[in-house]
């Protein structure tokens, strides 16, 4: 699952490791940057079919999806404790807030 935060992070939970970092959102492109060194994590773009595509974490397609009250309060938990890491500074984000959870079909 991808969660893009309204800080302007993200956090990646892949099937073997957990990515965190900042991201970018310009027509209908998300970049994301990993904290620890400012390598490029993923390129989110949008499918004409309303998927998404980060062919940088594989072949699979992402949709957005609404989360439930437990999931909400969870992700709000991860995407406040990245203010908490070394690497974050609080004015570096151009994103658009409010952008839902996508996960892998």
């Amino acid at each position: 699952m991808i969660l893009l935060c309204e800080n302007g992070g993200f956090v990646a939970t892949l099937d073997t490791t957990m990515v965190e970092g900042r991201y970018t959102d310009s027509s209908g492109m998300v970049t994301a940057t990993k904290g620890e060194d400012g390598s490029i994590a993923f390129e989110l773009a949008d499918n004409y079919d309303g998927t998404s595509r980060a062919l940088q974490l594989g072949e699979g397609v992402w949709t957005s999806v609404t989360l439930d009250t437990v999931a909400a309060d969870h992700s709000n938990v991860l995407c406040d404790d990245l203010a908490l890491r070394g690497w974050w500074s609080p004015a570096q984000s151009s994103h658009i807030p409010g952008r839902a959870a996508k996960t892998s079909e």
